[in-house]
């Protein structure tokens, strides 16, 4: 069996119609783009497809974040403030509206709405910061030393400031 990992998924679809690969590890549109020209899905970051492995898994969490420099964040307290309500405004239509949603990033990203819509629907959309979260980073930046991106784990608290969103919505914080 030959595996593609590539930078450029458009690669790996091309290598998988010729047949020079005969499975591909990428994000979407690509995926769905793979299983619309008869690919398989074997596993995403929240479900497993695999013989007697098959439903829920933890394996790949990763978040999105918004990163500010110190600076920034003490010279502009109320910007971060504003960006982060604009998010949770943003997250919470995205998981009450799903097809308005998918409407509007297909229109964006110059895909079908009925692709977003299922990309979507394998997704988690939340701001919660919670264990899971806190578990999540700690894992990724264990990973990246591993690898050689990092020298040292650095302390979960020493990058991550929850007063902000706290100060947004108490409800979104509930790791200690």
């Amino acid at each position: 069996m030959l595996f593609g990992v590539c930078v450029c998924a458009c690669l790996q679809l091309q290598a998988m119609e010729t047949g020079s690969i005969d499975a591909m590890a990428c994000w979407e549109p690509w995926i769905s783009i793979a299983q619309a020209n008869g690919g398989t899905l074997l596993f995403s970051g929240l479900n497993s497809y695999l013989g007697d492995k098959q439903g829920k898994v933890d394996w790949l969490s990763f978040y999105t974040t918004m990163q500010v420099s110190d600076e920034y964040l003490h010279e502009h307290t109320d910007e971060v403030k504003f960006m982060l309500r604009a998010l949770e405004k943003a997250t919470n239509f995205i998981n009450e509206s799903p097809d308005e949603a998918a409407a509007i990033i297909a229109s964006r990203l110059n895909l079908e709405k009925g692709q977003v819509r299922r990309i979507m629907v394998d997704n988690y959309y939340s701001m919660a910061i919670d264990q899971h979260f806190r578990s999540s980073c700690e894992e990724m930046s264990s990973f990246m030393m591993k690898v050689g991106q990092i020298k040292d784990v650095p302390t979960f608290w020493d990058y991550v400031n929850i007063d902000y969103l706290r100060a947004t919505n108490r409800s979104l914080v509930t790791i200690k």
